[in-house]
């Protein structure tokens, strides 16, 4: 049986983290202060849902307002700075090679998440997609992980993802967990959540499939 390769999207896939921060900026900017959006807050914004942190961020201001105008400043004005990994497109061309289902279990909203998978013309690398509002819990729950496997009828997943919130849905999951360091500022949080593996470039998947071949077999 093949084993489902689950990818986070955000910083895992898809380097999203100019885009995300410009948001925020341009959020700070209007209800805060830019002076606020701190490099320890940069980090932090790098991985929950909107839902979570925009709440969280701005206390005294109506989230069902900020979170569309956050998703309409980064459709209009920040999406031009997103764009894939490098060895992201080789890696999910290998694994659909070797007819190996492969997916998407990220907090991006779902309509969002197709409109850059489109943009980038890697709206057919993926199995399955998941994005926060095909969920009823968010990460670090497994919901989504445990969703994309039943869906394909999968009984073996590799999860990949580069915060912390990945590698605890990953293990709580039960399915072989990397984390990968695409921001060194999430390093220790990785590492302490206890992937089974530390990745810092997707093209180190290729030397973990070698050293366990069942993956693909």
């Amino acid at each position: 049986m093949k084993t489902l390769f689950l990818f986070d999207f955000d910083g895992t896939v898809m380097n999203t983290e100019p885009a995300i921060l410009a948001s925020f900026r341009h959020l700070f900017e209007t209800y805060r202060t830019v002076n606020e959006f701190t490099p320890q807050l940069q980090v932090e914004v790098l991985g929950p849902s909107l839902q979570t942190e925009i709440p969280k961020l701005f206390p005294d201001e109506d989230a069902n307002k900020l979170i569309p105008e956050y998703i309409e400043y980064q459709k209009t004005q920040a999406r031009r700075l997103i764009h894939p990994f490098d060895g992201a497109k080789e890696l999910l061309s290998y694994l659909q090679k070797h007819n190996v289902p492969t997916g998407i279990f990220t907090t991006r909203l779902h309509q969002s998440l197709v409109e850059i998978l489109k943009e980038q013309d890697m709206e057919d690398c993926f199995s399955i997609l998941i994005g926060r509002d095909d969920v009823e819990k968010e990460k670090p729950d497994p919901e989504g992980i445990r969703k994309a496997m039943a869906t394909l009828g999968t009984e073996r997943c590799v999860y990949t993802g580069d915060s912390a919130m990945d590698v605890l849905a990953g293990r709580a999951a039960g399915v072989f967990t990397i984390g990968i360091v695409t921001n060194e500022g999430k390093r220790s949080a990785i590492v302490n959540a206890g992937p089974d593996a530390v990745i810092t470039h997707l093209d180190e998947i290729y030397g973990l499939i070698d050293t366990h071949p069942q993956w693909i077999g």
